[in-house]
């Protein structure tokens, strides 16, 4: 097996800069590909040229142009959330291909509404809970991302992810979250996140 999957995750509660940490590896590595699996309950903050940038769902190797970006299975998108990151990184983005997972599912306002009902601490109330419960469920009203713009949902996701892991010298999974919010984190639940959190 090739040895080129290189993985950044936050061994702690979150907010120890692995945005920065993400972002120079990108650059600097030259990263051929890069995979995230993010939520918009957290986001990712990289500065380049004076100017701070902000992901949540996008990988934040995008700050490479060279760099293929896939968001995969384990993300949950919210549109809003989603079109206004892409707008304020479009000096980046545009035009490039971004190669979203079929099964990534998408928030809906009653989601939110759910959160906020339903759970009353250790949420950040944006509805990835109740999203990703239906998820499970195989819950018929769920609905699941299509495109925007130059991002599209892709049925050949696993074989085009495959011949970047079969044809590139480095390959970044960027972490979300911290180890610390794992969903079977016994020390801090119930103030934790809505899934496990790990390299896998």
């Amino acid at each position: 097996m090739k040895e080129n999957v290189y993985a950044i995750i936050d061994g702690q509660a979150g907010s120890c800069g692995k945005g920065k940490v993400i972002g120079q590896f990108a650059i600097h590595e030259d990263v051929d590909a890069a995979v995230s699996n993010c939520m918009p309950n957290a986001g990712h903050t990289f500065e380049q040229n004076g100017r701070r940038r902000l992901f949540r769902n996008i990988p934040v190797s995008a700050v490479n142009p060279r760099t293929k970006l896939f968001i995969g299975p384990g993300s949950i998108i919210d549109m809003n959330v989603l079109e206004q990151e892409y707008e304020e990184n479009k000096d980046i983005l545009e035009g490039r291909e971004i190669i979203v997972h079929p099964l990534v599912p998408l928030i809906e306002s009653r989601h939110i509404e759910e959160e906020k009902r339903r759970i009353k601490t250790g949420t950040t109330f944006k509805g990835c809970a109740p999203c990703l419960s239906e998820k499970i469920m195989r819950d018929p009203n769920l609905k699941f991302f299509k495109e925007y713009k130059n991002i599209k949902a892709d049925p050949n996701y696993h074989r085009k992810f495959h011949d970047v892991l079969n044809s590139s010298e480095k390959v970044l999974v960027e972490g979300s979250q911290g180890c610390n919010l794992s969903l079977n984190n016994v020390n801090t639940h119930p103030n934790v996140t809505s899934r496990i959190v790990s390299v896998a």
